[in-house]
């Protein structure tokens, strides 16, 4: 809602018009020309010139010198100055006290100065008086090095500036926000509407909203806290590991400490990769990106990236993905005890080489050299011994072919993949997380893409019937998870990662985003695209990691994997996405997976509000009713409504459709635009949402596990203002445990 200011804020705000007014008026002013000084300029150029005609040889140096900064000069004085957008200026003001005096100073994206009418905008990227804004708040004893100066003094005041179209439209100062609403400043305060409706109640009348969405936020770069702004000012040579809790900043700083390394020339846009697990967060990432002006810096989804790599260095390996490929093969294949398993074929096939290489010499000669050179991968013994060794026209055809064969990992890992005696290993390896069923599984999957039909022409080698084509539809397919492992097979045998068909692209700065859903072998092949002199940004959340197929461990082994030492993890604790009702509904679903204190919340929020309802259809009628009331008074909002499965999606889009504005969203592609999608909890890591409704909140879809803990975690997390879950016959367990007084169903 919003309420009438007192006179102070007026005053306040007034000014804070008047200054913009002023210094769009300067900027509108500014000359981007020298003409004078190139005039000046330009006849010193044709003065020196006449100069160096009649010169003595002693005095050429000193003119061409000057002739030179002459020219330098003039090019420096040609170009226009860069100069903040008029639109929108500046985002943030600070009043600050030194010794009595006020010095207004205001942060922008392109520093400005007009000394004349004492404006002042600092880029915030590059200012060290930026800290002051960052680091203090109004009322605050600053005390801060500037070079060889110190400054001291006290934070007057200090705003969030929201400005469009060259209007101030949102002023956030002291926990308060106000905002122009028909030329007329108001207060504005978060409605914490005590929603109607009991459990079983029809719940049509029920009022649904209050996000205030059709009111425009603050720039997110004003909104970053103390932590946040040291994390992007950390050095590039450091990696940096950020971690915390759904919507405090993670993704934001580490995408805001590119565009600070690239303002310091530390990076250039096309140095660096952007690593996202699906498509929503590249759109996200690209938006965010391009407004802070790093259009060039490249953003991909994490296996994609690698399947790209693998296919430039193996350009004979299948093209066609395997689109059938079972879950336990997945977490086989991306499990650290198939890594082990591959180490141990490599140490084997090592032996075999040493052996062939006996039988080339009757000595055993190459065999012990190519033994003793342990420390080196296959290609570096191989290699070693052709420079250093001198060798027969027979034993040179034949130490080549073993080189050639040195890239062929794809046999290799067929190899592995089609040896049921080597593929058992995993289940001891892995303490019993593989079981032989998967062994089974992985085993005879494999087999069929490699042989569509056995021997009889009938049956597949599962012994299933190949009338139904499903065998054929994965011959001569590859999984996903196999291009990592080539590229680690390749790392083993090689302890590089080039062929000569091509190589990895190197990057100096790469962000991964959502670690928490990697893999070991993943990890370890963005290593393998990382410059020597590289660093990595990494950001994830332990308590979002959801995807069945693999099993986080700990931050430390992650960081292992890419082989990143003694570095400590940078933890945020405010969640400045989810109100404090939704912080505290998350935060307990987690139960035993609880591992630190609740984050906070500046805003407390309505409560997360919970209905029972009789059946799909019933629910779909109430969605209906209510979302067709919201859309009408806020149609700026954007609504998820967040399923467990693709088919529960499916019935609520069918049923939801003939409202307008609702999307089905089934491979992570949002188009982040007013109105209401329909997606499942593995697509919106990431992501945000004005308001989340999980529709089917039960027992079934929800048990009392770790994973859905995680998956309730996850879409909860998602709601910027108000979430709403809805749940046919029994409750989920995990729902039930959290305090019902905190859940407006039982008001």
């Amino acid at each position: 809602m919003s309420t009438v200011i007192g006179d102070n804020d007026l005053i306040y705000l007034e000014g804070q018009e008047r200054f913009l007014a002023n210094i769009v008026q300067s900027i509108r002013l500014k000359t981007n020309d020298n003409p004078i000084d190139l005039k000046e300029i330009a006849d010193n150029i044709r003065q020196l010139k006449e100069e160096i005609k009649d010169a003595k040889p002693d005095d050429l140096p000193g003119l061409y010198h000057q002739l030179n900064l002459q020219y330098s000069l003039a090019s420096k004085l040609s170009q226009p100055e860069p100069l903040p957008d008029t639109h929108s200026p500046y985002f943030g003001h600070m009043c600050l006290l030194e010794n009595e005096r006020k010095k207004h100073i205001f942060l922008g994206h392109v520093s400005f100065l007009d000394g004349k009418n004492n404006i002042r905008i600092v880029d915030w990227k590059k200012a060290p008086i930026s800290q002051v804004f960052y680091q203090y708040g109004e009322g605050d004893d600053y005390d801060i090095d500037i070079g060889d100066n110190e400054l001291e003094g006290v934070v007057h005041e200090l705003s969030i500036l929201t400005i469009e179209n060259e209007k101030l439209i949102r002023v956030d100062r002291n926990g308060q926000s106000f905002v122009k609403i028909k030329d007329r400043w108001t207060s504005l305060e978060e409605e914490n509407i005590k929603l109607g409706g009991g459990q079983g109640s029809a719940c049509r009348d029920l009022t649904f909203g209050t996000g205030l969405t059709n009111f425009k936020g603050p720039e997110v770069v004003g909104l970053l806290d103390h932590t946040q702004y040291e994390l992007l000012n950390r050095s590039f040579k450091e990696p940096l590991l950020i971690i915390g809790g759904a919507g405090s900043g993670k993704t934001t700083v580490a995408l805001h400490r590119i565009a600070t390394l690239c303002k310091r020339k530390k990076l250039m846009p096309h140095d660096v990769l952007v690593i996202v697990p699906h498509k929503g967060l590249i759109h996200l990432s690209e938006e965010l990106l391009k407004k802070i002006g790093l259009k060039r810096v490249r953003i991909k989804i994490g296996e994609n990236w690698i399947q790209q790599q693998a296919e430039r260095l193996f350009p004979g390996i299948p093209r066609r993905i395997c689109l059938a490929t079972p879950l336990g093969t997945s977490l086989l294949k991306r499990h650290l005890c198939f890594l082990k398993i591959c180490q141990e074929y490599i140490n084997e096939q090592i032996d075999e080489i040493a052996s062939r290489l006996d039988r080339l010499s009757r000595d055993h000669h190459l065999g012990e050299c190519f033994r003793q050179y342990s420390e080196l991968s296959i290609l570096e013994r191989i290699e070693k011994i052709e420079r250093e060794i001198p060798l027969t026209a027979i034993q040179k055809i034949k130490v080549n072919e073993e080189k050639n064969i040195v890239f062929d990992v794809l046999t290799d890992l067929r190899s592995i993949l089609t040896n049921r005696k080597r593929l058992k290993k995993a289940c001891l390896l892995s303490d019993g997380v593989i079981t032989e069923r998967m062994v089974e599984t992985t085993f005879l999957h494999s087999a069929r893409q490699l042989h569509a039909q056995s021997d009889d022409g009938h049956t597949t080698l599962d012994g299933q019937s190949a009338d139904d084509g499903s065998a054929f539809a994965i011959h001569n397919t590859i999984d996903l998870e196999d291009h990592s492992l080539l590229i680690y097979l390749l790392k083993l045998k090689t302890n590089g990662s080039r062929t000569a068909k091509g190589h990895i692209k190197k990057y100096r700065h790469m962000v991964i985003d959502e670690a928490q859903e990697l893999a070991p072998v993943e990890l370890m092949a963005f290593k393998e695209g990382l410059h020597p002199q590289g660093t990595f940004t990494i950001a994830g959340d332990a308590a979002q990691q959801v995807d069945e197929s693999i099993s986080f461990s700990s931050w430390e082994q992650l960081l292992g994997h890419l082989d990143i030492k003694g570095v400590s993890a940078n933890e945020l604790t405010i969640s400045y996405r989810s109100p404090q009702s939704i912080v505290e509904f998350a935060h307990n679903c987690l139960g035993d997976l609880i591992s630190g204190p609740m984050p906070t919340s500046p805003r407390q929020g309505a409560p997360v509000r919970l209905n029972q309802i009789q059946h799909m259809a019933h629910g779909s009628i109430i969605l209906f009713d209510t979302l067709d009331d919201l859309i009408i008074r806020e149609p700026k909002a954007s609504i998820a409504i967040i399923c467990s499965k693709m088919e529960t999606a499916r019935n609520f889009y069918s049923r939801l459709k003939d409202l307008g504005q609702v999307r089905l969203v089934e491979d992570a592609d949002f188009t982040f635009r007013p109105g209401i999608d329909v997606t499942t909890v593995e697509q919106i890591r990431g992501l945000e949402f004005d308001y989340v409704i999980i529709p089917d909140g039960d027992h079934s879809a929800y048990p009392d596990t770790p994973r859905a803990r995680k998956r309730l975690h996850l879409a909860a997390t998602r709601a910027i203002h108000q979430l709403w879950v809805l749940y046919a016959g029994k409750v989920s367990p995990i729902i039930s445990s959290f305090d019902s007084r905190q859940l407006s169903d039982h008001e």
